[in-house]
């Protein structure tokens, strides 16, 4: 503290830019909080996997899983319900409960599948001495509707990191601008059917191309560096 004070007296009678220096010292000499040693708890917390507003073909499977973490201690009260009904009246099986901590408790259903189109609602209730969780989530099934005519053969492109941005960058380098106008287009301006879609992760905004590809194929969005699966309490995929 001494030293700030010396400095500030040494500061008043110079002027800029020696008096930016000055500053610039000063914040350095500034003294900092102590911080603190102990690590914050994790508050309670309750998910249900598959995220919201997952949106499924009918007969597809997948799996359901329903975590309760950091709790205090064990649930005496755990009630999970789709369409109104319980796991085991709906889907013929409870799935098993397990406990990946001492902290948690989870359910998990292995490779069941929601057959006729419509809108189904997860909910789920954990009372954990004076913790109430409740978590609900909307899953959209949907059936695959061919046309009249189907095509033999399909050829999709998938272009990596082709936002409508890099488009355009690569349409005006390569092709040309001419008093606002484009010289000519790319080929891929041409093609009879395109469509663009948002690639960010279910936890990050910037994915990577294994999370993409995995939304891409499967219409779910991912954690970063996983295909086709979300990260469980216990780091599993």
């Amino acid at each position: 503290m001494r030293y700030v004070v010396e400095l500030l007296q040494s500061c008043r009678t110079v002027r800029f830019p020696v008096l930016l220096v000055c500053a610039l010292a000063l914040i350095a000499a500034a003294p900092r909080p102590v911080e603190s040693q102990t690590t914050a708890t994790a508050p309670p917390s309750l998910h249900i996997l598959p995220i919201h507003r997952a949106k499924f073909l009918a007969g597809a499977r997948f799996d359901l899983r329903v975590e309760a973490n950091h709790l205090a201690v064990q649930p005496t009260v755990w009630e999970i319900t789709i369409a109104g009904k319980t796991l085991e009246a709906f889907f013929g099986t409870p799935g098993q409960i397990t406990h990946t901590t001492g902290t948690s408790q989870e359910q998990t259903l292995r490779d069941v599948t929601l057959t006729e189109p419509g809108t189904y609602t997860v909910s789920a209730r954990v009372v954990a001495g004076a913790t109430t969780l409740t978590k609900t989530v909307t899953y959209e099934v949907v059936a695959a509707r061919p046309t009249a005519q189907q095509a033999k053969n399909v050829i999709l492109f998938i272009g990596d990191g082709m936002s409508l941005p890099i488009r355009t960058a690569a349409r005006i380098v390569s092709r040309g601008l001419t008093e606002g106008k484009y010289n000519a287009m790319l080929e891929m301006d041409d093609m009879d059917t395109y469509a663009a879609v948002t690639t960010s992760g279910m936890e990050s905004i910037a994915t990577d191309s294994a999370n993409s590809a995995s939304a891409y194929a499967t219409g779910h969005k991912s954690v970063v560096n996983a295909m086709g699966a979300l990260v469980q309490s216990d780091g599993e995929r």
